[in-house]
Formats: structure tokens, C-alpha cells, sequence
């Protein structure tokens, strides 16, 4: 429910109530509806599309090394394969697929936000 009042300035002003179907806090992609009323929307929003920029860049970056793996296959460069194409997957994966796995599992933990137990540990 949303009750508006416009202030002086042209500000929106109001009460705002969003109601709960469960307690269960997960929403697509850290998209929560109500980051729409906050003043820091903007901020929100910038830190969600950098995070999927990261993972579209390392998925892409991803494909080509796999790329450069199948023409090291193919032309039989068996040094470009395990020094290039195999330890360069190790340390992009090793450190940039660990950080969009944890992206991944903030984005799709399930939450109660109501538990008092997360706030004790």
C-alpha cells in the first residue's frame, strides 16, 4: 500500500507497506521492490549491474580460453594447451568464477527474515 503526499519541493513523501505472502527474502537477481523508495536506488542498481558485468565478462573470457584450448588440440600445441589455455582457465576460474559463485549464492540463499538466530552467529 502507498499513501503519496508531495511536499513543497516536489519531493514524494509517504507511508510506505509492502506485505509479506511468507518470510521467505529472495528476489531475482538482489532485485528487491522496495530498493524503488530508497534514496540509494541509484547505488543499488550500479552494484547489481557491475556484478553482472563481472559474470558476463568472465564468461566470455571463459569461451575464449576453451577457444584457444580447441585450436591447441587441433594444431597439436600440446605446450600452449598446458601452460596457456590450462593454467590460465586455473587462475581466471580459481579467482573470478570463485567470486561469481559467491554472487550466485548470496543472489539465490533463502532468507528468513524474521529468524533471530542469523543475527547471534
Amino acid at each position: 500500500m502507498w499513501d503519496p503526499i508531495q511536499n513543497e519541493d516536489g519531493k514524494i513523501e509517504g507511508t510506505f507497506t509492502f506485505l509479506r505472502v511468507n518470510h521467505e527474502c529472495n528476489v531475482a537477481f538482489g532485485f528487491d521492490p522496495v530498493w524503488n523508495l530508497s534514496t540509494a536506488k541509484l547505488t543499488f542498481q550500479n552494484n547489481v549491474k557491475m556484478k553482472l558485468s563481472v559474470i558476463v565478462g568472465v564468461i566470455h573470457m571463459s569461451i575464449g580460453i576453451i577457444a584457444k584450448g580447441t585450436n591447441a588440440v587441433y594444431f597439436r600445441w600440446w605446450a600452449v594447451l598446458f601452460c596457456e589455455v590450462i593454467t590460465g582457465l586455473i587462475i581466471l576460474l580459481g579467482l573470478f568464477g570463485w567470486m561469481d559463485l559467491l554472487i550466485y549464492a548470496k543472489w539465490f540463499k533463502r532468507l528468513d527474515i524474521e529468524d533471530k538466530t542469523i543475527i547471534n552467529q
